[in-house]
């Protein structure tokens, strides 16, 4: 069983400055993979998964029956729980949100998330770097179709990282070109005359 802090922000920051990715209806993987870091990091993963159960609500006396005494490990356990709840919902975008708002635990949110998404991303076909760089090629548009050009006739494949690089300076450049400059533009200068 995971430990249970006694103080529920001891060491656990915001996840908003981690996740700049909203899960939606295709991103799952990459939802994925910002999160559970994050979880793995603080020792949380349990709490979503079911393997750190919630504590009995209340202590028990030396002979096994119950009290009235809440124990402090159930209010802590909440805590922690309703803070990674927290996280996830706030990661989520308002669709998703709104698919999963009537669950009150991480626990349950996580795994309607992992039933809803999980098959539908292990479902899809994996694009090869190859095949994505034909993709990208195929609909670049007409203002980079000298880029294609190039890229088509080199000796070896431009590669998918190589290919971004070249598409993403070709973009810088045609972005400057679209800026007048103040020497492409005829100006007139005015100081007025001294008195």
């Amino acid at each position: 069983m995971e430990a249970i802090n006694s103080s529920t922000d001891a060491g656990v920051p915001s996840h908003s400055g981690f996740m700049s990715i909203k899960l939606d209806r295709t991103n799952y993987p990459l939802w994925l993979a910002q999160i559970v870091p994050i979880l793995k990091s603080k020792n949380l993963m349990g709490f979503v998964t079911g393997t750190n159960p919630c504590p009995p609500e209340f202590k028990r006396n030396t002979d096994g029956t119950l009290t009235t005494e809440v124990d402090p490990r159930y209010v802590t356990w909440h805590q922690q729980d309703q803070m990674i709840l927290s996280w996830i919902n706030n990661s989520l975008s308002p669709t998703v949100l709104s698919t999963v708002a009537r669950f009150t635990s991480s626990q349950a949110t996580w795994s309607s998330l992992e039933k809803r998404y999980a098959s539908q991303s292990k479902n899809r076909k994996p694009v090869d770097d190859d095949e994505l760089v034909n993709i990208i090629l195929n609909n670049v548009g007409p203002a980079y179709e000298i880029t294609v050009s190039s890229a088509q006739a080199r000796d070896t494949s431009i590669s998918y990282d190589d290919l971004v690089a070249l598409l993403l300076n070709v973009e810088i450049r045609l972005k400057a070109q679209q800026t007048p400059s103040l020497e492409a533009s005829p100006t007139a200068m005015y100081a007025p005359k001294a008195t």
